[in-house]
């Protein structure tokens, strides 16, 4: 995720489906600061991506050109445009309705304006029952551990909870950091929209 100081936005997911990913893709972490380098409109970046969309493994985009809020799921090679509202994506469609999308959806309406409210949401480690877990192609105990919104396991979690306010003359970022250990440091910027 990344924000310009003239308030562009940009953040990139991975879309899990274990059949579709290959090693020998591009990485997608340049997807995002190629639409903050430039200038392009979020559609029209967009339109550009789908012609080369296949070169990555599967991924959802979220960008914010000024104007709109445009999401684009690659192994639809859908675009979306968003309505106010809140939304929430995790490692599958855009709103699609996995237990921690709707908890942390049902959350930030909520609790939008309370940053510890939203840690606290993001630290959610309690796992989804069973017959809730969507079947993404990985075994039941991965889809198990990866229920939550804060991932635990031995060697794969949670790195980061990130909260981005995008006002319309500032920008506010809160990062929590976690190790293997437990919260590990945090840091806020702000600055002013020109």
């Amino acid at each position: 995720m990344g924000v310009t100081p003239d308030g562009r936005v940009a953040a990139i997911t991975n879309f899990r489906d274990p059949t579709q990913s290959k090693p020998d893709r591009a990485s997608r972490g340049q997807i995002p600061v190629r639409f903050l380098e430039g200038a392009d409109s979020g559609a029209a970046f967009l339109k550009d991506l789908q012609r080369e969309s296949t070169r990555y493994n599967p991924f959802n985009l979220l960008l914010f050109d000024g104007a709109d809020l445009l999401g684009y799921e690659s192994h639809r090679d859908r675009m979306l445009l968003f309505t106010p509202g809140t939304h929430a994506v995790s490692n599958g469609d855009f709103d699609e309705p996995w237990p921690k999308v709707e908890r942390v959806k049902a959350g930030l309406a909520s609790r939008w304006d309370d940053d510890e409210a939203l840690l606290a949401l993001l630290r959610d480690a309690q796992p989804c029952e069973d017959a809730r877990l969507p079947q993404t192609g990985v075994p039941i105990e991965w889809e198990r551990a990866l229920s939550p919104a804060f991932v635990r396991t031995p060697a794969y979690g949670t790195r980061a909870s990130t909260i981005l306010r995008l006002g319309q003359g500032k920008v506010s970022i809160l990062e929590q950091r976690f190790s293997r250990e437990g919260p590990e440091g945090r840091s806020a910027f702000q600055f002013q929209r020109p």
